[in-house]
């Protein structure tokens, strides 16, 4: 857990500073894809306090529509037609889609939508190096040798 933690806090910095679009948010959800676990949480609430802190947004609103965006991506990998790995494209374009009319409402930031589709190409990358990390090199508690 620290790993993740520790490339999400280094891609915040990168992000609040180089990146006009939201790269932790796109990070968060695949990620709740690939996992179903209360870390996503813990993940998104803290991530989202880091970004409101970096940008100079309200604390806690970001920790709050990122919270929501993980429960949207768990609510939706539970559905049968959820198992393959295209699922998370379109349901990442709704999801962006609904960040930044959220951000506009919420926060009255004129978005770009020009970056969506910036995004939704770095879905399949992202998709396949966080599963690949997931896999390899995170030990599973459930796996038990037998002597």
């Amino acid at each position: 857990m620290i790993v993740p933690i520790v490339l999400l806090l280094l891609l915040t910095f990168i992000q609040s500073a180089l990146l006009p679009f939201d790269l932790i948010l796109i990070v968060i959800i695949v990620r709740s894809f690939l996992m179903n676990s209360r870390s996503n949480y813990y993940l998104a609430f803290l991530m989202g306090l880091l970004v409101a802190f970096l940008s100079g947004q309200p604390l806690g609103i970001m920790s709050i529509v990122y919270l929501l965006v993980v429960k949207v991506v768990h609510s939706i990998r539970l559905a049968a037609f959820a198992s393959h790995w295209s699922v998370s494209i379109p349901v990442t374009f709704i999801t962006v889609m609904i960040y930044y009319l959220l951000s506009k409402f919420l926060l009255g930031i004129s978005l770009n939508l020009w970056y969506v589709p910036v995004q939704m190409i770095m879905v399949v990358p992202l998709y396949l190096i966080i599963g690949f990390w997931e896999e390899r090199f995170i030990g599973r508690s459930v796996i038990k040798l037998k002597i």
